[in-house]
């Protein structure tokens, strides 16, 4: 068990996610729904046994507006998956509301899950161990009950999106058991009409005005459309006596290119 948790926390950095020698990608998918274009999942078998999965869509848990859901408009290939070893498959899917559906602009989701089924039809009624693993853009988790499920993000946009995100009660408090440990603690509360990932930069200043070397870069909490984002962040102590930190918040992107600070704030420690 340690080994494969091992392997989710090192190939979830990559653009895939690597679990039992079956890679997926891409992990998370980003798309504009009028275009109506077929997206595709692949899943990768380098692997010595064959693999087979239920393909279902699921409302994301933390979706608390039914209409934003588009997992109902979404028609998809195959229902049942099967990929012998050495071999890779392909699930396709396009999102196509109805004509009668008015859509509001900004972004609609849903979960695309892979179920995995047991090799024997005996065993469907009784599969055994099981462990979920989520690939929401907040991290990875686990959780032991059946065979493997993998959910994937689906995130279509409609018309014009903007974020509007308002960032209240930061602070960085030290840890009551460890002095040598922090947290960044606050909330994000989403007005706008598309989920945004956003990254802190802190600059330490000590008490003779000495400033830390590096800024420390924390990928923040995704902020959902239609719901707040708790940050509770813990870290290292980047330098001794620290009299204040600097804290900037950008949209998150694989390169930071053109970004542009949309938070800026001081905090006395």
């Amino acid at each position: 068990m340690l080994r494969y948790f091992l392997r989710v926390v090192i190939f979830y950095m990559f653009i895939g996610l690597s679990v039992l020698c079956v890679d997926f990608t891409p992990t998370t998918f980003h798309f504009p729904i009028e275009n109506r274009q077929t997206q595709e999942l692949s899943v990768i078998n380098s692997g010595n046994t064959p693999v087979r999965y239920r393909v279902v869509m699921k409302r994301p848990g933390n979706q608390k507006d039914s209409d934003l859901y588009m997992g109902d408009w979404i028609r998809y290939y195959p229902k049942i998956l099967s990929v012998p070893p050495k071999s890779t498959r392909v699930v396709r899917f396009r999102v196509t509301p109805p004509k009668t559906q008015k859509l509001e602009t900004g972004e609609y989701r849903a979960i695309l899950s892979l179920e995995e089924i047991a090799s024997k039809d005996e065993d469907y009624n009784n599969p055994g161990q099981k462990v979920d693993i989520k690939t929401e853009d907040k991290g990875t988790s686990l959780s032991m009950d059946t065979l493997f499920v993998f959910d994937f993000s689906l995130y279509g946009s409609y018309g014009k999106v903007s974020p509007k995100l308002e960032f209240k009660n930061f602070n960085i408090v030290q840890d009551e058991k460890n002095k040598d440990k922090l947290w960044l603690k606050g909330e994000i509360v989403n007005k706008g009409n598309v989920s945004k990932k956003t990254v802190a930069y802190i600059t330490f200043e000590d008490r003779s005005g000495k400033k830390s070397k590096e800024k420390l870069e924390l990928i923040l909490p995704i902020s959902i459309r239609e719901n707040t984002a708790l940050v509770n962040l813990y870290f290292e102590k980047p330098m001794e006596n620290i009299r204040k930190a600097d804290l900037e918040i950008k949209y998150w992107t694989p390169l930071e290119v053109g970004e542009s600070i949309i938070e800026q704030k001081s905090i006395e420690l």
